[in-house]
């Protein structure tokens, strides 16, 4: 694929491309939240703890 081809193709996708970033980066916060502050499973459903 030619360096055109790549331009072009980004060019035509962009909304796409962002919209794919920005899920992905939101998606890696909530699990980092996650891993600092787990959600634990209870009776009543999920919570975390303290």
């Amino acid at each position: 694929m030619s360096s055109q081809s790549i331009t072009d193709w980004s060019q035509a996708n962009i909304t796409a491309i962002q919209s794919a970033r920005r899920e992905f980066d939101e998606r890696a916060a909530r699990l980092a939240e996650d891993a600092v502050d787990p959600v634990r499973p209870t009776e009543e459903g999920f919570t975390r703890p303290g």
